[in-house]
């Protein structure tokens, strides 16, 4: 009922607020300075799951009048979206990077088809790639990246580092390979700040 009243509310709307944006650079900024994440005597990880791409950031250098640095979000980049409506790919990457650097890990899952086509695979491995958390295979199990995905021989990284789901089975799944892998086997287990 405590998680519910916080997210209930989450202002979503009026002046500043996102209305269906995606802020994932200023979202990774705030949440990457809450007290909670600032200790050192446990692994601290940033669950990133998003259903679309970075955008939302009125510092973005790029401007939609600008085609060919504006990697245009939404519909039109123009008035009010200028900047808003560009991807923001490097900066959620900084912030990424940033969280790392304060031992603080990010698992990144894209959600629906967004995240599934054009620059969602590309931006979103970049994020997860700098998360430290990056999708792994293994000598033992080359498929664990799954149907349609490669393993690299070297480094033993899936071609697509985030995790994908397109429905709540996939999701779940993800989820499951995650909790896995961070050390708890009873989800129930896993505190959760």
């Amino acid at each position: 009922n405590q998680i519910q009243a916080v997210i209930q509310g989450i202002p979503n709307s009026g002046p500043g607020q996102p209305s269906g944006g995606t802020p994932t650079s200023l979202s990774l900024n705030f949440v990457g300075n809450v007290g909670e994440l600032q200790t050192k005597d446990r692994q601290d990880f940033i669950l990133l799951l998003t259903d679309g791409l970075p955008n939302c950031n009125p510092d973005n250098p790029y401007e939609g009048s600008n085609n060919d640095t504006c990697r245009c979000t939404i519909n039109r980049c123009q008035g009010d979206y200028t900047r808003l409506g560009c991807l923001d790919k490097d900066a959620s990457v900084t912030a990424v990077n940033a969280l790392g650097q304060k031992g603080i890990q990010t698992i990144v899952i894209g959600f629906g088809a967004e995240t599934a086509s054009g620059a969602g695979p590309e931006t979103l491995n970049a994020m997860a790639q700098a998360g430290g958390f990056a999708r792994k295979c293994t000598d033992e199990n080359p498929n664990a990246c799954g149907a349609g995905d490669t393993c690299d021989p070297v480094t033993k990284l899936c071609g697509r580092a985030f995790y994908q789901a397109a429905n709540q089975t996939e999701l779940s799944a993800a989820l499951e390979s995650i909790i896995n892998l961070v050390g708890s086997r009873d989800i129930c287990l896993l505190e959760l700040a």
